[in-house]
């Protein structure tokens, strides 16, 4: 039980939420690919006040009259007939797997009515004695209990003043337990749980926002929250809904709308009700391939043609299913060893402040390798910064916006600039590699130069991952040759997001040895969608790029743009790309190898359940789409999560050498292992984080043996010696979009996304220092607070 803040959030009013289609008119992407041209049909008018709605095995449509109490069926020809009274304020209606209409009543509580006999009989009414204020909607986890909000009723009512909504959890029967689950919200009107059932979204009507609750697992079950959508203006949310690809539909009572967000929560548009409809819709349903909107200005119900089908939670019986939401037991400590952060450059703007967006989207750090000091700071908006003694250039290193133009497509967090990687021979006069720089980035298919290899993928192509390579102006270092841009591989994209990411080449690589002058390419499956796995199954294809980690040469020759390394693991093998170098992974957006020990690790960023840290290794399959962490998964309900079988052995699935699960963080952001001087406590560990939350973790490199789980701690941040964290200092409580770098002597920074700052992890106190041997003074910065 939690009592609810007011949280920040990005306010959007009424007037400015995009129409992104009109009835009769054209919509435009992407909201065409949600419901065509979202056009509007009247599917049948009767009642007072109209709610519910949900449809039972027949197609028949029931809802409820709040103001006569009425319960309605309406027929799959538009035919609305009354088979029975409440008696009370009947509200949220949800059908139970076994063909029983559930509904939320705010006179009388949760009730049960039989649709063959219309028989009503009440199922919980209170709560510790006392009767329930108000209940108002409802929806069944996958389990049979019931979620539902009470924003009480009449004096009781609660408002933004007085917050004293809550929402309700009932247990499967036969116990039936009432368990308050949260209290201290603002009106709670309509619930929707997520695909996995592991995320419930509220319609905060008198705050005017979608909030969304986790609960945590752990001694206490604490509740994570956050807002994930705020509105301004007279119009508030009422019922919500998830499609199966975790696009959010709400009911915009008041406007005269249906509000479309993303799996992120970001704006997608509005499907409009047209101009003769009342502008009050209340709840949705889906049936059949249509959106069903309730209206209760003019008691109607409209009807929208929509592409996705809808989340419906029923009852099941999952036996073998791992019981626990919280699949990796213990929990992660702080390790004691304080570092002090300090901010020691904010880079320039790139964008405008959208919930899409912060001003400065940085994505990497890093030098060239040739020893100048310079360092070079990627924003995923287009710019690579040249950094010298901690200041940005005046002019960008590289500026793909002016470069690329519309064909560079940056939308959302997953796309634009994703990394760059300066060939080894960079600063080796009289070699093919000198001056030369690649860039991984998202462009629309139409821009390609036709010179590029294109790899194939799945479904309908909506966006290009390309591999480009630049040289640097002969005649000034300090900015790249526009005119010299060479692509030389593109793949097809079916989502914008989990595409390339991370290039890189091995820097523990000497010249002679097999691996110098390779670069590897780490490619995410290809998109998310809410509950399932590797939706275009991909991870587990080596014949595709999605899901793996590429190895080419880049520098090619005049037949073709790249060349495959003949001890690629899988040239020449029939039904593998022979680019591949391993496979099975989610989303590995970073990588990266230990100077020392020359291990390669690589950060997976997990779905429902797991975040990974794997040892690279060559021709390895790490699982992903059956397999997350150490466990297995069902692969069309990420959900599911399973106890590994007997035997498994013999699948030949490499797992990780370090884990957390979602109790710890969200996503994991793959970091370096430590080989400076300033900070002895971590030389030899392998430091990382968590992109959402910002916590920073370590592990020592020599605990990450495979067929083991090392202990990841977490260190204390500090900020002017006191104890912080990277969600005050950047000042936003919903994410970080954390980023670790380094510079040439190997030294630690923090590079935060949401407020475009790069911080430097230095030591608390500064002091001498004995690293394996070396005994010396802090050595300074290559960029300085």
């Amino acid at each position: 039980m939690r009592k609810w803040p007011i949280l920040a959030a990005v306010l959007l009013s009424a007037a400015s939420v995009p129409a992104a289609a009109e009835p009769g008119g054209a919509a435009s992407n992407p909201m065409a690919e949600i419901c065509g041209d979202c056009r509007a049909e009247r599917f049948t008018q009767c009642g007072a006040f109209l709610e519910g709605p949900a449809f039972d095995a027949a197609g028949n449509l029931w809802m409820v009259s709040v103001r006569s109490g009425d319960i309605h069926k309406v027929t799959p020809d538009g035919q609305c007939m009354t088979v029975a009274n409440t008696g009370g304020i009947p509200a949220g209606l949800k059908f139970h797997k076994d063909g029983r209409l559930f509904g939320a009543d705010a006179a009388r509580g949760i009730f049960v009515l039989d649709p063959a006999t219309g028989a009503i009989d009440d199922y919980v009414t209170e709560f510790q004695g006392q009767t329930f204020a108000g209940p108002n909607d409802l929806v069944f986890d996958k389990f049979g209990g019931i979620y539902f909000s009470d924003p009480g009723n009449g004096t009781a009512k609660s408002t933004l003043l007085s917050p004293t909504g809550v929402v309700y959890y009932v247990s499967p029967e036969p116990s039936k337990e009432v368990q308050r689950y949260a209290e201290g919200l603002a009106f709670p009107n309509g619930l929707a749980l997520n695909a996995s059932g592991r995320f419930l979204l509220i319609a905060e009507s008198a705050a005017k926002r979608i909030v969304s609750i986790r609960r945590r697992a752990g001694p206490e079950q604490t509740l994570d929250s956050s807002v994930v959508f705020q509105l301004q203006g007279k119009p508030t949310a009422d019922g919500i809904a998830f499609d199966v690809e975790g696009n959010l539909y709400i009911a915009h009572a008041g406007a005269g709308e249906v509000i479309v967000l993303d799996p992120d929560q970001f704006l997608i548009g509005t499907i409009a009700l047209p101009p003769e409809a009342g502008r009050m819709p209340t709840n949705l349903a889906f049936h059949d391939g249509y959106l069903y909107v309730t209206e209760a200005g003019k008691n109607e119900v409209w009807r929208i043609a929509v592409k996705k089908q809808f989340v419906d939670h029923r009852e099941r019986d999952d036996a073998d299913e791992l019981a626990a939401p919280d699949p990796i037991r213990g929990r992660i400590t702080k390790s004691g060893i304080e570092v002090e952060l300090d901010t020691v450059l904010q880079a320039p703007e790139t964008a405008r402040l959208t919930r899409a967006f912060p001003r400065r989207a940085l994505i990497q750090l890093a030098d060239a390798g040739d020893g100048t000091g310079k360092l070079y700071l990627a924003d995923q908006n287009g710019i690579i910064w040249l950094v010298r003694n901690g200041v940005p250039a005046a002019e960008p290193f590289l500026d793909l916006r002016q470069n690329r133009g519309a064909a560079l497509i940056v939308t959302n967090q997953q796309v634009g600039l994703r990394s760059f990687a300066f060939h080894p021979d960079f600063d080796r006069p009289g070699t093919p590699g000198y001056g030369k720089l690649y860039t991984a980035t998202t462009e629309t298919p139409a821009s390609t130069s036709g010179a590029a290899r294109l790899l194939k993928g799945p479904g309908t192509v909506v966006m290009h991952d390309v591999l480009t390579e630049w040289r640097v102006d002969p005649n000034d270092h300090d900015r790249v040759d526009p005119g010299s841009r060479r692509e030389i591989l593109r793949a097809e994209e079916p989502g914008k997001g989990h595409n390339l990411d991370l290039i890189a080449f091995n820097p523990t690589a000497r010249p002679g040895e097999a691996d110098y002058g390779k670069l590897y390419l780490g490619w995410g499956d290809g998109a998310y969608r809410e509950g399932i796995p590797d939706p275009f199954r991909q991870a587990q294809n080596p014949a595709t790029p999605l899901g793996s980690i590429l190895r080419i040469d880049p520098l090619g020759n005049a037949n073709d743009p790249y060349s495959v390394p003949a001890d690629n693991p899988f040239l020449g093998k029939e039904g593998y790309l022979p680019e591949t170098w391993a496979f099975g992974l989610r989303n590995p957006e970073r990588f990266t190898w230990d100077p020392v020990t020359k291990k390669m690790l690589i950060a997976d960023i997990g779905q429902e359940y797991v975040e990974e840290i794997n040892l690279g290794l060559r021709g390895a399959n790490y699982g992903w789409g059956i397999r997350e962490g150490t466990f297995a998964i069902d692969p069309d309900d990420s959900s599911k999560i399973f106890k590994l079988p007997a035997g498994d052995a013999e699948n030949g699935f490499t797992y990780p050498v370090a884990q957390y699960d979602h109790d710890e963080g969200d996503a994991v952001m793959g970091g370096i292992v430590y080989r400076g001087h300033a900070l002895p406590e971590l030389w030899g560990h392998y430091v990382f984080g968590d992109i959402v939350r910002g916590r920073v973790f370590h592990v020592p490199v020599d605990d990450l043996v495979p067929g083991r789980q090392a202990e990841i701690r977490e260190l204390t941040l500090l900020d002017g010696g006191r104890e912080t964290t990277l969600k005050q200092l950047v000042g936003n409580d919903q994410r970080v979009d954390l980023r670790l770098g380094t510079d040439e002597t190997g030294e630690l920074y923090l590079l935060t996304k949401q407020d475009g700052v790069v911080r430097a992890v230095r030591p608390t106190v500064a002091e001498a220092v004995v690293v394996q041997g070396h005994a010396g003074t802090t050595p300074d910065r290559q960029l300085k607070p």
